[in-house]
């Protein structure tokens, strides 16, 4: 006999009925009614439906996984790996693969895992774990604060500018400050440096936003004059930096 509200599978002389669509469509039709004693017969027919027959234990199995063990911490570091753990269980069945995350800014399959999360705020976790009935456990009530480094959220992407050679009575029309053509992939805090004969003759500090800005670099009244010249651009927080070398002439 087929059904169209279980299907019937004995294992090591155990009967399982499985439901095959959502609770919701099998409980309150009347073919879920109709069928369940008709299965439940077909699986022990000691009840002389159809002639003597040995008892069969039937298990009915409609429950997720338990998601026991489920760590990582309330609070974390923007661009810093944060470990996460899960153990799913099922006392009726197997687990089929991993548990699956959702971290609010990607995901991962694993019942442990890392993720890095780029950007600072609140995010929403949810992790899911399936039987191998296809019953799914979801818990999506747990968040992980992100929170700032100090220095700065390190970019993992810094390009700064060709500076082209320039006179010195054009950068004194620019009132002797350099234009610094930086990009960033984050909003971050930079530093630039203003070498010349490998001595630091100048230092600024901003923050950065994402994308691409100009940052003006005074040159010092001493060093107002022809020679040769390197801008370093490095992150407060992080070891990535770049670098251009450039001229000033007399004319």
């Amino acid at each position: 006999m087929s059904y169209s509200c279980f299907e019937l599978e004995i294992v090591d002389k155990i009967g399982h009925i499985k439901l095959n669509r959502p609770d919701q469509l099998n409980s309150m039709t009347r073919a879920f009614w109709a069928e369940l004693p008709a299965a439940v017969r077909a699986l022990d027919a000691a009840g002389n439906v159809s002639g003597p027959s040995a008892g069969r234990e039937i298990i009915l199995d409609s429950e997720g996984p338990v998601l026991d063990g489920v760590s990582f911490p309330q609070r974390a570091i923007a661009g810093s790996a944060v470990e996460f753990n899960v153990r799913p269980r099922d006392v009726l069945s197997s687990i089929a693969g991993e548990a699956s995350w959702d971290f609010g800014d990607g995901s991962a399959v694993g019942n442990s895992t890392k993720h890095v999360y780029d950007v600072p705020g609140r995010y929403t976790i949810t992790i899911r774990a399936t039987d191998a009935l296809g019953n799914v456990t979801t818990v999506g009530d747990r968040s992980i604060l992100v929170v700032e480094p100090k220095g700065g959220v390190p970019p993992k992407k810094l390009r700064l500018a060709k500076i082209p050679t320039m006179t010195l009575k054009v950068l004194s029309r620019l009132k002797w400050k350099l234009r610094a053509s930086v990009t960033v992939d984050v909003d971050t805090n930079l530093q630039f440096l203003l070498m010349r004969g490998g001595v630091l003759v100048q230092s600024v500090a901003r923050k950065v936003p994402s994308g691409g800005i100009v940052i003006p670099v005074l040159v010092p009244k001493p060093q107002r004059k022809a020679g040769s010249f390197q801008l370093i651009v490095r992150s407060v927080a992080g070891d990535i930096q770049a670098s251009q070398k450039f001229k000033l002439k007399k004319k």
